[in-house]
């Protein structure tokens, strides 16, 4: 996820009749564009006039050389690279990314050598394999790469150009945004609304919308000015609310459940996300959470509630589905993809379904309980729920007993310095390091579980990964962050986390206010009087 600190609502840009006009005449200029990394972080190129730009880096994603011209950037599927195709056809290519083309668009297909402002390329996008490409000109001819195929182009009328192309899950098709709102399907894409060409604005990205299976269920699309407009079953998420200049792209995030969108000058927003999270009852600090017992990674597992500490963390997606035309969720196990399931009076998981026309087993509500709070119910027996049997951890489907639930916030703990992060391993007692995560490292989340329901209250830092907690302790030489066993009232596991910025904080101990958190010389996550600040991913605390 990103690193990145960003603003809720982005800055205005105030354009000159000048800046505008060249905008519409030579293609890209101001297109800047975003590519995720697989194990967080962006990369992000910023085209600052019609004929320079440069890659820079957020977060904790692999720096590579610099590419300094405009044009769009494109991540490799899985792999720690990227290509960035210029407005002019060049391809270059960084990290893992494959070479193509000998490092022109034109030497393997018939894109024009020299090509004039209305051929400039506009947007491009990587086949699910990572080893081609689909470009888009703006023009609206679509120009193909390696193991990309072509299902058709839409030329361009008028004044209205291509600004965006978005492939299919299957590779098998994709998507044309034009500037005037206009969508266009080719291959298996399947159409779910559009402006109709009625433009108020110009439109600037497309984000596909996915069922718990992967399946299209809609898209979101950008306007210039920021404003985002949802088709289909996509579920409006968020946007800058409309009244920001030249908001110039839109990019998908952690597997399509949320998005975001970036301006000329490379200031990232994102949108708000479904639903996720450990699951936990409403009680703080070491309370009780959805856990899998068993085979986790395989369906027939049951979901129990342990204590919050007591072994590794699930957190579950509230994906929006459709039963019966009824809005309902399928609840997805974030990181092995399967959805749990109602059998009998249990709650089991299973494999994801596509649609629920001959069962409602995966279908749930979620109906308010106050404040964060919720009551969660099979949707076909809407007058059950699920709840805690007193003496037992079966999470079950009962009319008795009925338990609140809650979603704890989850983060990763990055060093705004040096972009490593918080990283547990091996047993109790071991200190916690730090590391730039790559393929070999992955980002390694933590749950912020508040001590009281309470604003401000301390906090504990939960490893999901080991269900560990975060403790310090002195060394002989300093204090460091260690893993250890969850506690209640242990002091030397609880924290303040001070605001320093957007979703930038000091962790200073609890009990101590001027002494913090700060990577420490020897390796590992040190406290010290000079403490330093670090980055949580966008969370929602008490």
């Amino acid at each position: 996820m990103s690193r990145f600190v960003v603003a809720a609502v982005l800055a205005a840009f105030l354009f000159g009749h000048s800046a505008r006009s060249a905008h519409h005449d030579s293609g890209n200029m101001w297109v800047t564009s975003v590519a995720q990394a697989p194990n967080g972080g962006f990369w992000i190129q910023v085209n600052d006039t019609a004929h320079t730009g440069k890659t820079i880096v957020s977060g904790p994603a692999p720096v590579f050389e610099s590419v300094n011209a405009p044009g769009t950037i494109v991540a490799v599927p899985g792999k720690m690279g990227y290509w960035v195709v210029t407005k002019r056809g060049d391809i270059v290519s960084r990290g893992d990314a494959p070479a193509f083309c000998e490092g022109h668009l034109s030497k393997c297909s018939n894109y024009p050598s020299d090509p004039g402002n209305k051929s400039f390329v506009m947007h491009a996008a990587a086949t699910p394999d990572g080893l081609g490409l689909w470009v888009l000109g703006y023009d609206g001819q679509v120009w193909t790469v390696g193991t990309a195929q072509p299902y058709g182009d839409r030329p361009a009328e008028g004044n209205f150009y291509g600004s965006a192309i978005v492939p299919t899950p299957s590779g098998k098709g994709y998507y044309i945004l034009m500037s005037d709102g206009g969508v266009h399907t080719r291959g298996d894409a399947v159409f779910f609304g559009s402006t109709g060409g009625h433009k108020t604005r110009e439109y600037t990205g497309m984000v596909l919308s996915k069922t718990a299976t992967g399946a299209v269920n809609g898209y979101w699309m950008l306007e210039e000015d920021g404003g985002v407009h949802a088709y289909g079953d996509a579920q409006f998420l968020g946007s800058t609310g409309g009244n920001t200049s030249r908001v110039t792209s839109m990019f998908s995030m952690d597997g399509g459940i949320r998005y975001g969108w970036v301006t000329y000058n490379g200031t990232i927003g994102y949108s708000t996300s479904y639903r996720r999270g450990p699951v936990s009852t409403t009680e703080h600090d070491l309370s009780m959470v959805w856990t899998l017992q068993g085979d986790v990674d395989k369906p027939g597992a049951e979901v129990h509630a342990m204590l919050l500490g007591s072994g590794r963390v699930d957190s579950w997606i509230f994906w929006p589905a459709k039963w019966g035309g009824v809005p309902v969720y399928q609840l997805r196990h974030e990181f092995n993809g399967l959805c749990l399931e109602a059998k009998g009076d249990r709650l089991v998981q299973a494999v994801c379904q596509a649609n629920f026309a001959n069962s409602g087993a995966q279908a749930f509500l979620a109906s308010s309980g106050g404040d964060d709070n919720m009551y969660v119910s099979p949707a076909q027996n809407g007058y059950l729920a699920i709840v805690i049997k007193p003496g037992k951890s079966l999470l079950e489907i009962s009319m008795s007993g009925s338990t609140q639930w809650r979603t704890l916030a989850t983060t990763t703990v990055t060093s705004e310095a040096t972009r490593a992060q918080w990283h547990t391993s091996g047993a109790v007692g071991d200190k916690t390091h730090l590391g730039v995560p790559d393929l070999q490292t992955p980002p390694q989340r933590w749950v912020v579980a508040t001590t009281a329901p309470v604003p401000g209250s301390t906090v504990r830092f939960v490893s999901m990964a080991t269900g560990r907690c975060g403790e310090f302790k002195w060394t002989g030489t300093a204090d460091y962050l260690f893993n250890a066993a969850c506690q209640m009232g242990v002091q030397n596991q609880t924290f303040r986390l001070v605001p320093d910025g957007a979703n930038v904080f000091r962790i200073s101990i609890a009990f101590h206010s001027e002494v913090g958190a700060a990577p420490g010389f020897t390796g590992g996550v040190m406290f010290t009087g000079a403490s330093q600040r670090w980055v949580l991913e966008p969370l929602k605390l008490l």
